[in-house]
């Protein structure tokens, strides 16, 4: 809860204070079903708010009532009134009575609903309610929530949480039962309507007739609904299934889901994070009278009678509560029972949302046959809507059995085919079956759709067309529907014919072809009565020669060990009479424990080869045959998969049972398989980097047993094993380089030449000779530097291929100059790409061992400018001026697909230039990045050109990594004595290029800033200093000048907390009247003080100078306005208008990056000049700051309004309230509010006040 809530009780805010005190230790959450009292809520719930209704009127500090007749959006009919009739409190109960209106009311019905909007704000907590209900054909009460500011958007955009619903209870229902039943409910998605998930419960006395609790406890991703403390249902936020790299395969779990807006594309984008259930909601009590819902159920209509005396809501109390675990997220006080994290499809309590899948990478080529004798194992034959239920017959000898499908409900319409989702599945928890949408993306170049098709007998009418009809993730995905004749003959009667759709016209028709979850063929809706007819041999192939599919070996694997973790014995090959050669082990020490498999890691006898089957993930196996020579002992008989990632960090364990084949052990050879994506959802497994597969008797029930095992391997099923994929060029390989390209030496005179090494053999070896005065090494095609012109076109594998080669450091460069880069240029330099190498797939710096360095070439190309069409040169290097003396050798470079092995070398592809290579020029230096109008940016991203990252005096190397938000960083690591201080230089005697910067120009309205962020602290208390230095410095014997202040001494008056990224702010007039020449700036250091700093790590960010002061406006001419594209707002010249038929999140946003970021630590203003035309309404003007466009939006604030009321040109002022100094904004939005209002605003100007 929001500190908005100030009517909580003194009692309830001790409470809670005293709690989160009497807690301890961290909030971690391991959840043990069998501690769990699933008929009480745990007792870590504190109770921080109630209304006991013990007074005599309803507590308008608590509650406000709605006051209208609009029907609730539901076409209800009753007015909602704040008549005490209608609602009141006596006798320690509140009291809504729906009952009839007045003749000649504008509704027949009155009732009350109440809110508690802007009094009691809930963000994450246990919300409860003791309540009967009322009953009767037409009643609709409810205990719901909305959100309190609908920050997302309007309804249903910033969710709905419906703790309680309940309609026409006593009324009969279809069966002629009594209804009983209660819904739990939220509704979330794009709107206009909602998407909508939830489960209901029917108790076995109506809630009509006692009291009962309702309640919900609700956390950060996960909301769980309670009838009388007992769990029946649990919604949670969507899950994506990714790879360590971060590579999505598809949803591990479909929940809830938010559309975002992206401001900088207009696009509606769809976010699987907890929101919109992440906000402050406030909750509602009414009764509804008719409407949508109840009157289309149970009885129909509404029943007066029902409501001739009232039908009244009786609540004894309203009760909310923190988790005093964690009250942040509401996570640790968990109520749960077993099965409340197991599909419902299932027979659990999860309930599946409505998420659309993401759209999945292409992947390998993968054929499916759906149906040839025998439906697949995750796919069923189906009647939508007549109900049949097809099933297989024998046809002729050659076919063997096809399946019918049969008409049975005359014209009332309906569709068949095959389908794959979980609610036309096996509900059995045990069956092996499960939804699977297919991913056909790459087999679009001449994929196709296939099946063979009989009628039996032709529909009654004559008039009857065939259909083929397509949809992908339950219709989310798109759908596509044509006549069956558009791919084939017209069907026969009696005769099987063959049809084909293409999956290019499937996907051009806007169906997400990597979700593919059914295939209909039917008669064209209601005209297809008493027909019947026959599918078969339904498949999704691909017409190509060739066609290869990746399989990843695993027991014939020379890289990996036959491996006893801890019995002492030794796995050994050995000769079986059905399989030839396989693999033995034995359980040999008793039943003290142990596992047993294979292991690629060298301490266990392995090479360190673990297995990247990423492109496989989706719909690929862990398959093995597996024989048992000698049985544990009887009633120990739980058979362990486990398999282990990335150095355990990872791990998957399952009972070898719940294999798709779902069998035990046994003395005879058997297979097992399970699907990839299984065993990422069951545990933490990483496909790119595994590296352990264990097959064991359970831990401690294995004494004497014996077992063999052969064929295990990772593969696509059906896809047969698959020759190595050649790459698509290979540079260096085998002692050699490509024929078209030359190795090379950009500027320092040295020849790369090819050298034998101990380990790789014949490898190419690069030396710097000129000191730091600067260059780049590689491989080139251009022919004015030995190559022959030819280029390499990369185009074809830019969705799915790699760019890697391995590396080792023979000399490395000085101390702390250790950055080393990776630039690819295209087009002769046109086009280009630098990076530094630890930005590779594997996240590691150059060292003296050969690694491997893996680039996505998506990645490459999304980072720069690069060309794939027209790669000319590769290069090599440690950062521009700072390698002296290197040494280091290249081996195995190439472009392949995936993460298909090293091959031979092949000739790259010639640019398509009628034959002639385009004119070589030279290649580009490395540079930094540039100054604008407004920065000089010393680091954002890398180092500015001439300038490095420095380690003084501690002798560590600092690094550029990666940070999920800010792109590229630089960290530090201070060494454990302290004595050093670290920075940025451009001192040529340490690896610069003496490139000082010059900011006086800016003496007067400039500043320098940059963001930090400490990782680890140090060991002991310590101040954090910034150090700036010109000419040389005053230390060592400089004549130069230096400052150095406590960073807290900044604008901000910060000091540094562990984990937040932080901005600091220094005015340049103040560095110079602390004596710094500002002509001549060559070092900025941001240290702890020196020998105090001792183990710290921290980052440091965007380092740069601000030519204009924080307390300078930006020019009125920077702030370009632009409406959101597709939200139907309008510009036209400097008329604004917002028409009544756009979207309810339509407005504008800056198109101006340059002016951007704002920060307002001491607030601000936004100044505009507007007018409404002659005769216009007064019209509403809004601004609003974002952290940056969609989706990184927080944090972000509403700056204020204005009313736009004259038509003559008039000046208005926005005084923006002080905010947040970490935070920076770099959005800036603008909403009309009044539609078809138009209204003129030129000259909108953003000032930050400076700091006093």
């Amino acid at each position: 809860m929001k500190n908005r809530m100030t009517n909580f009780t003194k009692l309830g805010a001790v409470l809670s204070v005293l709690t989160l005190t009497a807690c301890g230790g961290g909030t971690e959450t391991k959840t043990d079903l069998n501690a769990v009292n699933p008929s009480a809520p745990v007792d870590d719930w504190r109770l921080v708010w109630s209304d006991e209704f013990d007074g005599t009127a309803i507590n308008a500090d608590n509650w406000t009532h709605e006051v209208n007749c609009l029907g609730g959006g539901n076409q209800e009919k009753q007015c909602y009134t704040d008549s005490a009739e209608n609602s009141s409190v006596s006798g320690g109960m509140l009291k809504i009575v729906a009952k009839q209106a007045a003749d000649g009311a504008e509704q027949p019905y009155t009732s009350a609903r109440m809110t508690t909007q802007n009094k009691v704000d809930i963000q994450y907590g246990r919300v409860e309610m003791r309540a009967k209900l009322p009953k009767g054909q037409g009643s609709w009460p409810a205990f719901w929530m909305m959100p309190t500011d609908s920050v997302y958007g309007g309804w249903p955009k910033s969710g709905e949480i419906d703790i309680m619903e309940a309609v026409n209870l006593g009324a009969a229902r279809a069966d002629g039962t009594e209804e009983k039943s209660i819904y739990g409910t939220i509704h979330y998605g794009a709107g206009p309507g909602s998407d909508f998930s939830g489960n209901s419960h029917s108790p076995t006395t109506s809630p009509a007739d006692s009291f009962n609790t309702y309640a919900i406890e609700w956390q950060e991703g996960e909301i769980r609904w309670y009838f009388n403390n007992v769990l029946y249902a649990t919604q949670r936020q969507s899950k994506l299934r990714t790879t360590g790299d971060g590579t999505v395969l598809g949803l591990s779990h479909r929940g809830w889901y938010a559309e975002l807006y992206d401001i900088a594309t207009g696009q509606l984008g769809t976010d699987y994070s907890p929101a919109p259930f992440d906000q402050d909601f406030f909750m509602i009590l009414n009764v509804a009278v008719g409407g949508q819902w109840p009157e289309g159920v149970n009885e129909g209509g509404i029943d007066a009678s029902a409501f001739a005396e009232g039908q009244t809501l009786e609540v004894d109390y309203v009760r909310v509560y923190k988790c005093s675990a964690d009250p942040d997220t509401g996570r640790g006080c968990e109520t749960v029972a077993p099965g409340y994290d197991i599909d419902t499809a299932d027979g659990g309590m999860l309930v599946e949302g409505r998420a659309p899948a993401p759209t999945l990478v292409a992947g390998a080529p993968n054929p499916i046959t759906i149906f040839d004798d025998e439906i697949n194992i995750n796919w069923v034959a189906w009647d939508c809507c007549g109900g049949s239920t097809p099933g297989l017959v024998a046809d002729d000898a050659e076919r063997g059995n096809v399946y019918e499908f049969a008409v049975q409900n005359g014209n009332d319409g309906t569709v068949f085919g095959v389908i794959t989702r979980s609610a036309f599945l096996s509900s059995d928890p045990t069956s092996p079956s499960r939804a699977t949408p297919h991913n056909a993306l790459g087999m679009i170049d001449g994929g196709y759709i296939t099946f063979d098709m009989k009628v039996m007998t032709a529909p009654t009418s004559p008039d009857s067309v065939w259909k083929f009809k397509i949809e992908a993730d339950e219709a989310a995905g798109g759908a596509w529907e044509a006549d069956l004749t558009t791919f084939g003959d017209a069907p026969v009667v009696g005769q099987w014919t063959t049809y084909r759709i293409p999956l290019q016209d499937v996907a051009d028709n806007g169906v997400d072809i990597s979700l593919i979850d059914v295939l209909m063929v039917f008669p064209a809706w209601m005209t297809g009565a008493d027909a019947v007819f026959r599918l078969d041999n339904i498949a999704i192939l691909q017409d190509t020669a060739g066609v290869s599919y990746p399989e990843f070996p695993v027991s014939t694997n020379t890289d990996w060990a036959l491996w006893d973790c801890c019995g002492g014995s030794t796995p050994a090959l050995v000769t079986d009479a059905e399989k030839g050669q396989v693999v033995e082990f034995a359980v040999l020490n008793g039943n003290s424990g142990t596992v047993l498999g294979f292991n690629t890691r060298s301490d266990s006898g392995g090479n360190d080869a673990p297995l990247n089957v990423t492109e496989i993930a989706a719909n690929g196996v862990l398959s093995f045959d597996l024989k048992v020579i000698n049985a544990p002992a009887a009633g120990n008989e739980a058979w362990m998969l486990k398999v282990e990632s990335a150095g355990a960090t990872g791990a998957t364990e399952v009972n070898l049972n719940t294999s798709s084949e779902g069998v035990n052990p046994s003395d005879v050879w058997q297979t097992f398989t399970f699907p990839i994506a299984d065993l990422m959802d069951a545990g933490s497994i990483d496909p790119s980097a595994l590296d352990v597969i264990m097959l064991f008797p359970a831990w401690g029930s294995g004494a004497d047993t014996v077992f063999r095992v052969a064929d295990v391997k990772f593969h696509v099923p059906g896809s047969g094993a698959a020759a190595p994929i050649a790459p698509l060029a290979t540079f260096i390989d085998s002692g050699a380089v490509n024929a078209n390209w030359a190795l090379w030496d950009c500027c320092g005179s040295s020849t790369p030449e090819f050298v034998n090494d101990d380990t790789n053999g014949q490898v190419a070896e690069f030396k710097v000779l000129n000191g730091n005065s600067g260059t780049v090494l590689g491989l080139n095609s251009r022919t004015t530097d030995g190559g022959t012109g030819v280029s390499v076109d990369a185009t074809s594998l830019l969705a799915t291929g790699v760019f890697r080669f391995d590396m080792k450091v023979m000399t490395a460069p000085a101390a702390g100059n250790e950055a080393w880069m990776l630039k690819i240029e295209s087009g002769g330099a046109a086009g280009a790409v630098e990076i530094n190498v630890n930005t590779s797939n594997e996240g590691v710096n150059p060292s003296d061992a050969w690694q491997t360095f893996t680039f996505n070439l998506i990645d490459l190309f999304d980072a720069g400018t690069l060309d794939p069409s027209d790669i000319d040169v590769i290069m090599l290097f440690p950062a521009w001026g700072s390698g002296a003396d290197s040494v280091f050798r290249v081996d195995n470079m190439e472009i392949i697909d995936g993460s298909a092995g090293s091959s031979v070398p092949t000739t790259p592809t010639t640019p398509d230039n009628g034959g002639e290579p385009s004119e070589p020029t030279t290649p580009t230096t490395p540079e930094g990045p540039s100054d604008t109008a407004s920065l000089a940016p010393l680091f954002t991203d890398s180092a500015r050109t001439g300038w490095i990252v420095w380690d003084c005096c501690g002798g560590s190397t600092p690094a550029i990594v990666a940070d999920t938000d800010r792109g590229q960083v630089a960290e530090f690591t201070v060494v454990a004595s302290g004595e050093t201080v670290q920075g940025f230089t451009t001192r040529a005697a340490v690896g610069g290029s003496d490139a000082l910067l010059d900011v006086s120009a800016f003496e007067m309205t400039g500043s320098l800033s940059f963001d930090l962020k400490v990782m680890s602290a140090p060991t002991t208390a310590t101040a954090w200093m910034i150090k700036i230095e010109s000419n040389g410095g005053v230390d060592n014997g400089g004549t130069g000048e230096a400052v150095e202040l406590n960073i807290n001494t900044s604008n901000e008056g910060l000091d540094p907390v562990t984990g937040q990224w932080q901005t600091f702010t220094f005015d340049l007039i103040d560095l110079t009247n602390a004596g710094l020449d500002i002509t001549s700036i060559d070092v900025v250091l941001v240290s702890p003080a020196w020998t105090t700093g001792g183990g710290a790590v921290y980052q440091i960010d965007n380092l740069q100078i601000n030519k204009e002061s924080s307390g300078t406006t930006v020019s009125s001419d920077a702030v370009v306005m632009v409406p959101f594209d597709g939200s139907g707002a309008a510009l036209d010249g400097t008329t604004f208008t917002v028409p009544a038929s756009a979207v309810d999140w339509a407005g504008f946003a800056n198109d101006n990056a340059t002016i951007y970021p704002f920060n307002f630590a001491n607030g601000g203003t936004i100044t505009f000049t507007a007018a409404i035309p002659d005769g216009g309404v007064d019209t509403t003007v809004r601004f609003r700051f974002e952290k940056a466009p969609y989706p990184d939006v927080n944090p972000a604030f509403d700056a204020g309004t204005a009313i736009v009321n004259s038509s003559t040109a008039t000046t208005y002022t926005i005084t923006i309230p002080a905010q947040d100094a970490a935070n920076n904004y770099s959005s800036l939005l603008m909403y009309v509010d009044t539609r078809d209002a138009p209204v003129t605003i030129t000259d909108i100007v953003v000032s930050e006040t400076a700091a006093q």
